[in-house]
């Protein structure tokens, strides 16, 4: 559902709250990203993050027969982090176990195995719903990860009083008008077979996500980096969180177009590589991301979008007022990707998506970034992405 209440036609609702339907690819990109840059304390920004969001979303949902077994099922099940498998104890000490983890198996095929345990948006996810719904904080760790070559993800919570504090919630900025609609994106019924009726589309899973979540972590992630590494590092944040975007969208954009749902059903009615980019940007416009339209389409030299309403932007606003440089990494990451996906090298015939690929079409001459020229974070009106190829004019093989 669209999340008309908050005036905002490109965001998603879930008890009330705006939530982003992101793939498990990217969710693994994002958490390396923040989790291994530099000696900072990344784990506790994302599990603080989750832990906040989870326990309001659960609070909403509070009856009087709700259990705390109710309470992180559910909520494990319509995130999209997995399924509980086991749940056992009461009150001071629970067990949870949870198989499949998407997100944790999304991780080791992208990187490997983990060095430690690396599902600490469940983690938040667990202590926030049941501290909703037993009135208590909860420490949870992580004891076995199927991202760190686990057979299964299990979760141990106690009772803590050192935990987390909810974190007070962000008033989203007034809505503007919703764009006008683009005659360019193909009909929705012929987008219809790569549509998951979980959420998401066909080539990867998905979870559904609060968008403060992101925000929040973010935010934190890149004002602790000049202030524990030094400014000189002020603008790492935005290269590995522009580069988590293109890694997640190299996974599950490149997994749509091969997956026979689109190869055998979309194809063969869309057989131009410029179609196939207007109905990419149409099916993000269920994702939460924002309204996105596409303003210039040259194959192989530029591609110019326009983002209204992007959770980043009004996010940014919302935690620290107007900006003043351009903040939507994941975006424009994401801008960039698709040109790579789709002009800058074959995804199609090759056996697998691997590092070697991602290299081949991200890391050459050729291949396309992209600069956020404009911003409503700043102010402005929408959001505006460009991208180029590196060196225009490089023969593509």
């Amino acid at each position: 559902m669209m999340l008309e209440a908050l005036g905002r036609a490109g965001l998603r609702e879930s008890a009330g709250t705006a939530t982003v339907l992101q793939s498990h690819y990217y969710d693994a990109a994002l958490h390396r990203a923040i989790t291994e840059t530099g000696p900072l304390g990344g784990r506790a920004t994302i599990e603080r993050a989750a832990a906040s969001a989870a326990y309001r979303e659960v609070s909403s949902w509070i009856t009087s027969t709700l259990s705390a077994r109710e309470a992180v099922t559910g909520l494990i099940l319509h995130s999209g982090l997995g399924a509980v498998e086991t749940f056992k104890g009461e009150g001071q000490r629970f067990e949870i176990a949870l198989n499949p983890s998407h997100y944790a198996k999304a991780r080791q095929e992208m990187f490997g195995a983990a060095s430690a345990p690396a599902c600490d948006v469940a983690r938040g996810a667990i202590s926030g719903a049941l501290g909703a719904v037993l009135g208590k904080i909860y420490e949870v760790r992580e004891v076995e990860c199927v991202a760190a070559a686990g057979k299964k993800c299990r979760f141990v919570a106690t009772v803590s009083p050192a935990n987390f504090a909810p974190i007070d919630p962000f008033s989203w900025p007034a809505g503007g008008e919703a764009p006008a609609a683009d005659s360019a994106f193909p009909p929705a019924e012929l987008l219809a077979p790569v549509i998951r009726t979980e959420g998401g589309v066909a080539g990867s899973t998905y979870g559904s996500l609060w968008a403060e979540m992101y925000a929040r972590a973010a935010h934190e992630f890149e004002a602790e980096i000049p202030k524990v590494m030094g400014s000189k590092f002020a603008n790492l944040a935005s290269v590995v969180l522009t580069e988590a975007a293109h890694l997640g969208t190299f996974y599950s954009i490149g997994g749509l177009v091969r997956s026979p749902e689109w190869r055998q059903m979309v194809v063969p009615r869309l057989p131009a590589r410029e179609d196939w980019v207007h109905a990419v940007v149409s099916l993000v416009e269920s994702f939460g991301w924002g309204s996105w339209r596409v303003r210039l389409l040259a194959p192989e030299q530029r591609f110019t979008v326009h983002v209204r309403d992007g959770y980043e932007a009004l996010s940014y606003h919302a935690l620290s007022g107007v900006a003043t440089t351009p903040r939507c990494y994941f975006a424009r990451g994401v801008v960039a990707a698709l040109m790579n996906i789709l002009y800058a090298g074959d995804v199609i015939t090759p056996e697998t998506l691997d590092q070697s690929l991602y290299n081949r079409l991200f890391r050459s001459p050729s291949s396309f970034r992209a600069i956020e020229t404009s911003c409503q974070a700043m102010g402005h009106e929408y959001c505006e992405f460009v991208a180029n190829p590196l060196s225009p004019g490089m023969r593509r093989s």
